[in-house]
């Protein structure tokens, strides 16, 4: 074996273990959020909170938007799933339909709409 391949092993073995350490960091730190817990929590309170399905209206534009509130590492806003750490969900989070919620932490402020929340 030559010293390349010595030193690409050792590369991959690293990142593996960086990976491996990271992985059981999140395990560690990970939250169960019960489905049912959850469901009947937005039942009675009927507001957004981590594991809703959010359609809001975009007053700057009028466009309505529909998506997901997760958690960082699930989120994929291509897909409909958003970050709870955005500002957007941020400053949705614990409010109810018809709730009227200004981003402020980006560039340009704007207000949406809670329309619906699943």
């Amino acid at each position: 074996m030559g010293v390349l391949t010595i030193n690409v092993l050792c590369v991959l073995i690293t990142s593996i273990l960086i990976k491996f350490v990271s992985l059981e960091a999140m395990i560690k730190n990970a939250e169960i959020i019960s489905e049912a817990d959850n469901a009947e929590d937005k039942k009675t309170k009927n507001v957004v909170k981590l594991g809703s399905t959010v359609k809001i209206l975009d007053l700057s534009d009028n466009q309505e938007v529909t998506f997901n509130i997760v958690g960082t590492i699930e989120a994929d806003p291509f897909n409909g799933k958003l970050s709870n750490t955005t500002p957007l969900a941020e400053v949705i989070m614990d409010h109810k339909v018809g709730d009227v919620c200004t981003v402020r932490r980006v560039e340009e402020p704007y207000d949406v709409k809670i329309l619906e929340i699943k």
